[in-house]
C-alpha cells in the first residue's frame, strides 16, 4: 500500500523534483545561449561592429524575455500563490526561494536538484559578469566619443563635477577648424 502524502516516484525521485530538474535544465540553456550572446557582444564591441551588434541586441531581448517569462513561471511552481495577480510576492530572490524549496526535499531529491541548481548558479553569475564588463566597454567608448567630440568643438577640458553630479567641462580654445 502506498501513503497518499507522498508524491509518485518517476525514476526513483518525486514527480516535483522531475519537473523542477527540468525547469532548471531548461532554464540553464537559455543562460547558456545569452553567455553565448554575450560573448558574441564583447567582441562585436571590441571590433566596433554596429550592425552586428544590432541584431545581438534584438536576439538578448527576445532570450532576455524568454527567460523571465521562465523565471516567472519557476516562480509560481515553487510558491503557487505567486501566479494569483492579486497577490504579492514575498520580497526574497528567486535563487533564495528555490535553495529554500530544495532543502524541503528528501535527500535523493536535494541530491538530484542540488548539481544542477548550482550549475544554473554558475552560468547566471557568468552571465552577470560579462553583462557587467560589456557595459564597461559601452561606458568606456561613449566617454572616448564624447571627449572627441569636445575636441573637435574646442571645448575640450577637464571634466569636472558639481555637487548634483553632472559633469561640466572646461573649454580650453578654439574649435579645430579654427585653431
Amino acid at each position: 500500500m502506498t501513503n497518499s502524502l507522498s508524491p509518485p516516484l518517476v525514476n526513483g525521485h518525486s514527480n516535483d523534483c522531475a519537473e523542477l530538474i527540468q525547469q532548471l535544465e531548461q532554464l540553464s540553456r537559455r543562460f547558456s545561449n545569452l553567455l553565448q550572446l554575450l560573448k558574441q557582444e564583447r567582441s562585436a564591441l571590441m571590433l566596433s561592429h554596429l550592425e552586428e551588434l544590432e541584431q545581438l541586441s534584438e536576439q538578448k531581448s527576445q532570450l532576455t524575455r524568454e527567460i523571465q517569462k521562465q523565471e516567472a513561471h519557476l516562480a509560481a511552481y515553487l510558491e503557487p500563490e505567486a501566479a494569483d495577480p492579486l497577490h504579492t510576492p514575498r520580497p526574497i530572490a528567486l535563487g533564495s526561494r528555490l535553495h529554500q524549496w530544495i532543502k524541503r526535499q528528501s535527500s535523493y531529491d536535494q541530491q538530484k536538484l542540488e548539481p544542477v541548481h548550482t550549475s544554473l548558479g554558475t552560468v547566471m553569475e557568468e552571465c552577470k559578469l560579462h553583462n557587467t564588463v560589456n557595459g564597461k566597454i559601452v561606458h568606456r567608448s561613449q566617454q572616448t566619443v564624447s571627449e572627441l567630440l569636445r575636441i573637435l568643438h574646442g571645448t575640450a577640458g577637464e571634466s569636472l563635477y558639481d555637487a548634483q553630479g553632472t559633469a561640466n567641462h572646461s573649454a580650453t580654445g578654439a574649435t579645430l577648424a579654427q585653431a
